[in-house]
């Protein structure tokens, strides 16, 4: 970014001052009132779709120009960075959270904040409903201009060049997978991925991520079995032959492959059949492992998850509870699948992987459960949700 390094000090922002002008890169404000606020959308958004930039409240700055003395603006009793967050999550799609500091400026009672937008492989970011698109222009006077077709057509084809690598790195999990769990044609299976939904370098070294695996624990053991934890080009992978393969790379993919497990009980003596929670506790698994891995490696923004559920033809999955009285337990035809595969997909961010843990897993079960439903009665959503909420408690988790 333009600053060489993190500003510290109003001496820091004197010298930024002194070197540059409002352009295509840089933007003063006076003070963070609501006019600031309200257009604080446009100029983030307008420089993530660009070449990136800075924004310094708290410099005076007619005709683009910075003028002396640069002493900040009033310190408000709110917390700045949380309230800038908020503005760029809520009114930009998708949601960028830029670099926010706060920085006395010497004058008692005055504060700077300096905003860091970085260029974004996530552009074309929209405002006001996602119907507009602003690029910048470098004109102090006009700083921001709506994108035209070609320029967001232009945008479309940046963002497509990460969405590939993310798409390969997830067949290269795949092949990894088919080297180690192939599980017979028969034999019902299920994958999950996390993932960056825009990976563009590395999150972090091959060294972290076994370091990663090594010292991180789930209810007191490892994600993987760490017996069967073996370094790979960009990672680390479980081969665990019986049971699942996973892995976690350095490009912030993580993968699992497990097998489904066939019950029967007396309602299903002729007809073995699936259980949901045999597919939700992998996922809970892969996803506080992919919480705590984002937080240790720093990754901030949007994430891609992935289900499916893989050779489930003519197969049942009984979504609900087995021991409730409801007539729809009577008849397992009516859990029976007629695709091959099913999958679902739900975009999150790291931060609220967790916080929204409860409604990314009902988001996808109820994706997956689609096709699992053949009654002629409405798809039971609500009793699904309470279904997944009793597994989420049996499982020790907090359900809100």
């Amino acid at each position: 970014m333009l600053f060489v390094t993190p500003p510290e000090n109003a001496n820091d922002i004197c010298a930024f001052c002194a070197r540059f002008s409002e352009n295509i890169r840089v933007e003063y404000k006076s003070t963070f009132d609501e006019n600031v606020r309200r257009t604080l959308p446009k100029v983030v958004s307008s420089f993530a779709n660009s070449l990136g930039g800075v924004i310094i409240v708290g410099v005076e700055a007619p005709n683009g120009v910075p003028q002396q003395p640069v002493q900040g603006f009033p310190t408000p009793a709110e917390e700045l960075p949380l309230t800038i967050e908020n503005i760029c999550l809520q009114n930009i799609n998708p949601p960028i959270i830029p670099r926010i500091q706060v920085i006395p400026s010497g004058v008692a009672g005055r504060t700077f904040a300096v905003i860091e937008v970085d260029e974004s492989w996530e552009a074309p970011h929209a405002i006001e409903n996602s119907k507009k698109v602003y690029v910048r222009t470098g004109n102090a006077a006009n700083p921001y201009e709506l994108a035209n077709v070609d320029l967001i057509i232009e945008l479309m084809r940046r963002r497509a060049e990460p969405a590939a690598k993310r798409l390969g790195l997830i067949v290269t999990a795949r092949k990894r997978a088919d080297n180690v769990l192939i599980p017979d044609p028969r034999t019902a299976y299920a994958e999950i991925n996390v993932s960056p939904q825009y990976p563009r370098h590395a999150l972090c070294t091959r060294e972290q991520c076994w370091s990663f695996i090594a010292n991180s624990r789930y209810r007191g053991a490892h994600y993987f079995p760490f017996e069967t934890v073996r370094r790979v080009e960009d990672g680390v992978a479980s081969y665990n032959r019986t049971q699942e393969y996973g892995q976690i790379s350095s490009d912030g993919v993580l993968f699992m492959r497990c097998l489904l497990p066939v019950h029967e009980n007396a309602y299903a003596s002729q007809h073995p059949f699936i259980r949901l929670s045999e597919l939700l506790l992998p996922m809970l698994r892969l996803f506080h492992c992919a919480e705590v891995f984002y937080r240790e490696v720093g990754y901030r923004g949007s994430l891609t998850i992935e289900i499916s559920a893989n050779n489930v033809r003519l197969k049942r999955m009984v979504f609900l509870r087995l021991d409730s009285p409801d007539r729809f337990f009577g008849e397992l035809d009516e859990f029976q699948c007629f695709e091959d595969i099913v999958s679902a997909i739900e975009t999150t961010d790291s931060e609220q992987l967790t916080a929204d843990l409860a409604g990314v897993i009902k988001s996808l079960a109820r994706q997956m459960s689609w096709s699992f439903w053949q009654s002629a009665q409405p798809f039971p959503a609500e009793a699904l949700n309470q279904s997944i909420d009793s597994i989420l408690r049996d499982s020790g988790f907090s359900v809100r």
